[in-house]
């Protein structure tokens, strides 16, 4: 698991869709993120520690707050 400086995880490792492979869950803190109201799709990008580049997207739904 990796930590922030206060020590909320920010990811972890479960097999999340059942295929036998161990995924990395990234907890995101949305308010940080340039979405507006239109958007359907996230993407991720980052590297590993081995510096091999990623990309993850998905679909998305913005729920407004009340």
């Amino acid at each position: 698991m990796w930590l922030k400086g206060n020590g909320t995880p920010m990811a972890s490792f479960s097999d999340v869709n059942g295929d036998g492979l161990t995924d990395i869950v990234v907890h995101v803190a949305t308010d940080s993120l340039l979405l507006t109201d239109t958007d359907t799709e996230a993407v991720l990008m980052g590297e590993t520690f081995d510096g091999i580049a990623f990309t993850g997207t998905d679909t998305i739904r913005i729920v407004p707050q009340d």
